[in-house]
């Protein structure tokens, strides 16, 4: 997402891409203290189509391809309104959870399944379940179920020939699930297991 293409809006009327921008500025300097080199596919302002941020990483040949998102509930369950001149909206039934999603035709499917399932490991002890409704309303196939590891065959994951994983910290739209997002700790919590799995990956992941 972008500025010009910012998401869905929250609970709280904030959009995706503010989510995203807010997690992945906090995660960056911690990545860099620990000395590896992180390039964004994309800044502040415009719009970047998946195909042209994999061309760039590829270009790059970066170690790895890590796509920072978050989630929102399945349409049908979605309900939109204004309150005091902002689009606030929330979902009807409860679906929370963070999940992961990797590709098969991409060329280190291994590898990168490699890096989810150690960063899934990770994310246990938060205790905090993985999100499962992708597979039930969106038919995904659910890889690794006790880590809410998903294929998506879209461009950013399956055509990148470097390992590529897409993480969503978890439900926008969801009121709970919202509030752990919104939560500082929790967030250092998830900052923490991805840098702890980075820092491992290219000793047992990176060789598949």
């Amino acid at each position: 997402y972008s500025i010009n293409d910012p998401g869905m809006a929250s609970v709280r009327g904030k959009r995706e891409v503010e989510y995203n921008d807010r997690f992945v500025n906090e995660l960056i300097p911690r990545i860099q203290s620990a000395g590896w080199e992180v390039k964004l596919t994309r800044g502040d302002y415009g719009y970047i189509s998946d195909k042209h941020r994999v061309e760039q990483a590829n270009i790059w040949e970066a170690d790895l391809l890590l796509s920072i998102h978050h989630d929102v509930s399945p349409k049908r369950y979605l309900k939109s309104e204004v309150k005091d001149g902002v689009t606030i909206t929330q979902s009807t039934k409860s679906f929370e959870g963070y999940s992961m999603y990797v590709s098969k035709k991409n060329k280190k499917y291994r590898a990168s399944l490699c890096f989810a399932q150690r960063l899934g490991f990770r994310l246990k002890p938060l205790q905090r379940d993985p999100a499962y409704f992708h597979k039930e309303h969106e038919g995904l196939p659910l890889i690794v179920k006790e880590y809410g590891i998903y294929e998506r065959n879209i461009p950013l994951l399956s055509d990148a020939e470097i390992p590529a994983v897409q993480v969503k910290i978890g439900v926008v739209t969801d009121a709970q699930d919202e509030a752990w997002i919104d939560d500082d700790q929790y967030r250092r919590d998830i900052e923490n297991a991805i840098l702890k799995t980075i820092r491992v990956f290219k000793q047992y992941c990176s060789y598949w």
